[in-house]
């Protein structure tokens, strides 16, 4: 997934309707949020249904799950990944290349612990 992709959804998801959401006891072709009272038409925040599908009901509990609120936990889970494989990379970039600098610094920074220098001196 690409970074503007990413962009995109945290845009659009911040501009949604708050989740969780869930699908309507009523009218399963309506999704609305989760803490709704009201179980009807006027909270709906998407009614699958008007695109005639024979699948509504499966749309409708697919669009529920991808409520703001997992949208933003998916991209966050993606960004940490993506940040791992660079880390991984710089490392085996270390190592192929011999450079003890930098996997002292990449093994500091990982296990949150101060890193030596020159002199015997934290950092």
């Amino acid at each position: 997934m690409n970074p503007e992709t990413l962009k995109a959804m945290k845009e659009a998801a911040a501009k949604a309707t708050p989740g969780p959401w869930k699908v309507s006891k009523r009218n399963e072709a309506f999704v609305m949020p989760a803490d709704s009272l009201l179980d009807g038409i006027g909270t709906a925040v998407f009614a699958a249904q008007v695109s005639n599908s024979p699948n509504f009901r499966n749309d409708a509990r697919f669009i529920a799950i991808c409520n703001p609120a997992n949208v933003f936990a998916l991209i966050a889970e993606v960004e940490r990944q993506a940040r791992e494989i660079e880390r991984l990379k710089a490392i085996q970039s270390a190592y192929e290349n011999g450079d003890e600098e930098v996997l002292a610094e990449i093994e500091a920074e990982y296990s949150g612990g101060e890193r030596e220098v020159k002199g015997g001196q934290s950092e």
